[in-house]
């Protein structure tokens, strides 16, 4: 019985270090990059194609490169939809 409250114990707060985390915008930007790197490489089909293009000026995005846009919390969603627009 002692060992599954600590078991639960350290899941709580393992938990709320999460939570802690996430809440943080810079942390949870860096989680949206890793989503995007995956999505590129998913609609582009390779991970030399997805770099290629995150690394290229787009037309749909105004001419900016998507790793530039993909620094700020404010302007990485719009390089998600364009990948989900061409995934279509």
């Amino acid at each position: 019985m002692k060992k599954q409250k600590r078991q639960v114990g350290k899941t709580l707060r393992l938990e709320e270090v999460t939570e802690r985390l996430l809440s943080n915008p810079m942390v949870r930007l860096g989680y949206e990059r890793r989503g995007i790197m995956l999505l590129a490489e998913r609609v582009l089909g390779t991970p030399a194609a997805a770099a290629q293009w995150l690394t290229s000026p787009q037309v749909g995005l105004g001419g900016k490169v998507p790793t530039e846009l993909l620094r700020s919390a404010e302007e990485a969603p719009q390089v998600e939809r364009l990948l989900k627009q061409m995934q279509r």
